[in-house]
């Protein structure tokens, strides 16, 4: 027991040895040359060229964060179209992207039609809930079908991420 404890602490000092003398140094020293390495860029750089250089990393931060902010409203047209059935007219869409939520008004065939497009509107996982604010049956003379209006509202994301 005592020699396995002794080989056992003999490698130890052995590695400890290894990383004091020899990894730290050649860290140091890698760390030496990117030192000098910058400073011989900087140097060969004017002042405006650097400038320069930062004006053009300010615009590209920039513009990364706007992209990174940006409201992309086609994702609406691209839900809509995924998501709405063929029986199903939209005659009113308000968009309002502070609130992520849609209002459609339109018409469908029927009270069986209003239920299947209700369900498909539910289908995406970036709905949180759909609401039926409004239908009503529209006479003969109206063109017949069933007018609805229906609020949908969304996750935060949808509105800030490209193409759902």
């Amino acid at each position: 027991m005592l020699v396995i404890t002794m080989v056992v602490l003999g490698l130890s000092i052995l590695i400890w040895a290894g990383m004091q003398f020899g990894y730290v140094p050649y860290l140091n020293g890698q760390i030496t040359n990117v030192d000098q390495q910058f400073a011989k860029l900087s140097s060969s750089l004017d002042s405006n060229q650097r400038e320069g250089f930062v004006q053009f990393y300010s615009q590209l931060y920039n513009i990364d964060s706007l992209y990174h902010s940006h409201v992309y409203g086609s994702n609406t047209f691209s839900y809509l179209e995924t998501n709405t059935y063929p029986t199903t007219l939209i005659t009113t869409l308000r968009s309002q992207v502070g609130l992520a939520q849609l209002k459609i008004d339109g018409i469908t065939v029927d009270y069986s039609a209003l239920t299947n497009q209700l369900d498909a509107y539910r289908s995406d996982p970036h709905v949180l809930s759909v609401g039926l604010d409004s239908s009503r049956l529209r006479n003969d003379t109206e063109g017949g079908g069933v007018s609805f209006s229906i609020t949908i509202l969304f996750d935060g994301s949808f509105f800030n991420t490209a193409s759902q």
